[in-house]
């Protein structure tokens, strides 16, 4: 073999594409933003088992209305948010996001209480509507991700927002239909005086304070080591100590010198251009030059149509579980809150295991098309659950066996989508 061909034959052999490394992810911060957010989650599904039940307790509406009431409720929190998003995020980029996830975590908290106390149906909506006003915690947390992270590590982070709603949908749900109504439903409730009357009249508050004392918990966690992470704001801030250091020099020893080496230099004779501390702010980034480019819009638009396909769904499946058989399920609010509790667990399973091995070998974008399909048919197949085996004692046995498996499917297919439009913005 010539010299030239064992030349070939190495360069044959090695490989024409670097592997690129890694980037460690940052875990501390990540940490504290996923203990911060996980409030939403909860606070958004919370009251899904027990909302039908709510409204039918007000007394005031009819029967055949009250789906019309529990999508008003239950739509007020995306209203409001749809309404104020774009304000959180001009709010954070100019005050920080530290200070945007506090006041939606504070706001939180208050609004939930205030839910609890829900006797009429323009109370709970106004309580809602106020909730996702106050809450643009989401929106602000992908953006901390964002400028944390880099292109080799942003499936593994952005896999942590889909394995907090994971979490919180495991949380939410069972804690609404746990805890709803406990006087009627928990013996524990029933004597113990005052607190007992209290949750007969407020049925439903108990959920409600346990969603509170959840999301005042992230507070408390995220106002004692929640880091700033908008890089404006650290550069400016750093310019700032900067200009404040030199003026501080120059007032102390304008006439002192520098000793470098061969000779020394007076700080007066300096040109002050030099130390221009502008000079240490971050040149900004390209796509902060661009602006919002027709991928990012394309995205939010995919976005959009996901967010409101999951909406629909948990939204109503409540009002098709509690329909009788042959309409729907005939469940209870404990049911209600066991299947929606149950979506969580393949959401959490397939974020720690599944997203991260996927996207080694697959982009995100093909990621996000192939589960579109699934989350299409167990819109088709679902209500046949309700058509042909509810109703039927013989098929009595499969029931819980076929709603798991597609709604387990469904929360699977979902999350790989949300996960994969949420890294296809940056």
């Amino acid at each position: 073999m010539t010299p030239l061909q064992s030349e070939v034959v190495h360069n044959e052999e090695t490989p024409l594409i670097k592997k690129v490394e890694q980037t460690p992810l940052p875990w501390n911060t990540m940490f504290i933003i996923c203990l911060t957010i996980l409030a939403e989650p909860i606070s958004l599904s919370i009251l899904f088992p027990f909302v039908y039940f709510m409204v039918k307790d007000f007394g005031t509406i009819k029967e055949e209305n009250i789906g019309y009431s529990v999508g008003f409720i239950s739509s007020a929190f995306s209203a409001a948010q749809l309404l104020t998003s774009v304000g959180w995020g001009w709010f954070s980029d100019k005050y920080g996001r530290r200070p945007a996830i506090l006041i939606g975590l504070i706001g939180n908290s208050m609004s939930m209480i205030c839910f609890g106390f829900s006797k009429s149906l323009a109370w709970a909506i106004l309580t809602r509507f106020t909730c996702g006003f106050l809450n643009g915690n989401i929106g602000v947390a992908k953006s901390m991700l964002g400028e944390i992270t880099d292109k080799t590590n942003q499936a593994k982070a952005f896999s942590l927002i889909g394995l907090n709603y994971g979490i919180g949908m495991i949380v939410g749900p069972s804690l609404g239909g746990l805890l709803a109504d406990p006087v009627a439903n928990l013996p524990f409730f029933g004597n113990l005086g005052f607190i007992t009357t209290f949750l007969t009249n407020y049925p439903y508050f108990l959920p409600c304070l346990c969603s509170s004392l959840i999301t005042l918990v992230g507070f408390m966690i995220g106002y004692l080591y929640l880091p700033e992470t908008c890089q404006r704001l650290l550069a400016e801030r750093a310019a700032d100590d900067t200009t404040l250091i030199y003026e501080s020099i120059q007032e102390e020893s304008s006439s002192s010198t520098l000793s470098i080496t061969s000779g020394e230099i007076s700080l007066s004779d300096c040109d002050s251009d030099y130390l221009d501390t502008h000079d240490l702010i971050p040149e900004i980034t390209q796509n902060e030059k661009q602006g919002i480019g027709f991928r990012a819009i394309a995205c939010s638009i995919a976005f959009m149509l996901l967010a409101l396909e999951n909406i629909v769904f948990v939204e109503s499946f409540p009002l098709w579980a509690v329909a009788t058989p042959g309409i729907g399920l005939g469940f209870s609010a404990q049911k209600i809150g066991a299947c929606l509790s149950f979506m969580g667990i393949p959401t959490v399973l397939c974020q720690i295991f599944f997203y991260p091995w996927i996207s080694t070998k697959a982009t995100p974008l093909q990621i996000f098309r192939v589960p579109i399909l699934f989350l299409f048919s167990t819109f088709i197949f679902l209500p046949m659950i309700s058509t042909f085996v509810a109703p039927n004692e013989d098929l009595a046995a499969y029931l819980w066996p076929s709603l798991l498996i597609f709604m387990g499917i469904r929360a699977f297919s979902e999350q790989l989508s949300f996960t994969s439009v949420n890294i296809l913005v940056f």
